[in-house]
C-alpha cells in the first residue's frame, strides 16, 4: 500500500495490521487492535528484565562455552 494510501486510511508506521480476502477476492486491511498490557504481565517483564541485565555478562559466558 503506497505511503499516502496508508496515512489517508489512518495507518502509522509500524503499527500492527491483519490482510485477508472478502468472499468476492477483495483484499482486506485492518488496523490490529492491541490491548493494554495487563499490570502484572508489565512487572513481570520489567523483573525480569533487571535480572537479565544483572546477570548479563555471566548468560553470555555461558552461552559462549
Amino acid at each position: 500500500m503506497p505511503k499516502a494510501d496508508a496515512e489517508e486510511r489512518g495507518f502509522a508506521l509500524g503499527q500492527e495490521i491483519s490482510t485477508t480476502f472478502d468472499e468476492k477476492g477483495a483484499f482486506i486491511v485492518r488496523k490490529t487492535v492491541v490491548s493494554a498490557p495487563d499490570k502484572d504481565i508489565t512487572d513481570a517483564v520489567s523483573r525480569a528484565t533487571t535480572y537479565i541485565e544483572k546477570y548479563r555478562g555471566d548468560f553470555e559466558a555461558l552461552a559462549n562455552k
